[in-house]
């Protein structure tokens, strides 16, 4: 993530700065893991494996749905951004980038406290503690929803430092990205 900021605002790379990142991200991953895989304290290990074509299409069939879901969302986003700057031109684009990004922020959150919750509440169901998972229903519901207001009020009252935070060149879109913000928000409510 900061090699992402480093890159983008920083020395002002850009998408490619962007790219430089993702790239950097990957290798690192890439690397811990192997690190991790070919070392001694390994509880998984490369092993010879036969290839099993009733596995791998058993598998593929398995897996289908979630990566069609996966596909067609940056679908989506690559036909809405060319209907965007076709239709409504580039400053549109540039507004309705910055609403996303704040968007999936809010989203990811959303989503690790739903899937960090899970675990949780399904352990305790499992053991027939009915008591324990409702509480725990309740904290992940309660921290969603002040997380909620409080990145809906952050938004709100630090939308122009945001715009320029994410987009530092003077241009008419801040207007634009202000009435998405505004908009934004009510769909919070």
């Amino acid at each position: 993530m900061y090699s992402g900021l480093s890159f983008v605002i920083v020395f002002w790379w850009g998408v490619s700065g962007a790219a430089v990142a993702t790239g950097i991200s990957q290798v690192f991953v890439i690397v811990l893991y192997l690190w991790h895989f070919l070392g001694p304290k390994a509880t998984l290990r490369f092993t010879k494996f036969r290839l099993d074509l009733k596995l791998i299409g058993r598998e593929f069939r398995n897996g289908l749905s979630s990566g069609v879901t996966e596909m067609s969302a940056g679908i989506i986003v690559f036909f809405f951004n060319l209907a965007i700057t076709r239709y409504i031109g580039e400053d549109a684009l540039v507004s309705y980038t910055i609403v996303s990004y704040i968007n999936s922020i809010v989203v990811m959150s959303m989503t690790g406290i739903a899937q960090g919750s899970q675990p949780l509440i399904s352990y305790y169901h499992g053991k027939k503690e009915t008591a324990t998972c409702r509480k725990l229903l309740r904290y992940g519901l309660i921290s969603a929803a002040v997380f909620r207001w409080h990145q809906s009020l952050s938004v709100y009252l630090e939308r122009k430092e945001l715009f320029h935070f994410l987009y530092r060149q003077n241009c008419l879109s801040f207007e634009a990205t202000r009435q998405m913000f505004c908009r934004y928000l009510v769909y919070l409510f």
